[in-house]
């Protein structure tokens, strides 16, 4: 479902760039961004565990030999209606959302330092990036603009609300991001780079990431 989501946001910046460029005059793309674009808000915060899959039906295959991938592209017995699978859908999306958490709570460490817990680092990301998330300009100038760009833009000011908001519960790590401009520019960054990837240290915290 991350896979599925990132290239829901991929599909629908690129189709947003290109028709500010070219008048495509398809409304039935047009009418495909915008289920894209809505389709994406409503999987923001929905486990793969809520989602039916009762209506899927298998439409491609690939082929194995028992120890060993079969080369040979031969097609034996094969049910009628499927069409041998491309590379497409074969990435590892779980592995991929691994490594970048693991990043975020690495700058997470290196901006707090010593002192105050991993889970209190990640509780402070994750509650900070999710306020933004529900942020409709914050996340349309994430999704459209380059890192150095959008920490310029609105992103800034909402973060700083939302840190504001969380310093009763988080007050030692707030007054250390509000004590200059360096570790206010590190959290900004990091909330980036959270919005872009569409992840949630909330699921990494429940997964142990």
């Amino acid at each position: 479902m991350l896979l599925f989501k990132s290239n829901l946001a991929k599909f629908v910046r690129q189709y947003e760039y290109i028709a500010q460029i070219i008048d495509l005059g398809d409304p039935e793309l047009e009418a495909l961004c915008g289920l894209a674009r809505y389709l994406g808000k409503k999987l923001n915060g929905v486990s793969p565990d809520e989602i039916d899959l009762s209506g899927l039906k298998m439409t491609h295959y690939r082929l194995y030999e028992a120890g060993r991938l079969d080369n040979s592209l031969g097609v034996r017995e094969v049910a009628p209606g499927l069409k041998p699978i491309t590379g497409a859908g074969t990435r590892e999306p779980r592995d991929k959302m691994r490594d970048f958490l693991t990043q975020i709570i690495e700058q997470l460490n290196q901006l707090f330092g010593e002192g105050i817990g991993d889970e209190d680092k990640i509780a402070l990301a994750g509650q900070v990036s999710e306020k933004l998330r529900a942020n409709e300009t914050v996340m349309a100038q994430v999704k459209n603009n380059t890192k150095d760009m959008a920490t310029q833009g609105e992103l800034k000011n909402a973060t700083v609300k939302a840190v504001l908001e969380a310093r009763k519960a988080q007050r030692e790590m707030v007054d250390r991001l509000l004590s200059g401009p360096d570790a206010l520019a590190g959290f900004v960054g990091i909330m980036y780079d959270i919005l872009r990837e569409g992840a949630s240290l909330q699921q990494g915290r429940d997964n142990s990431y």
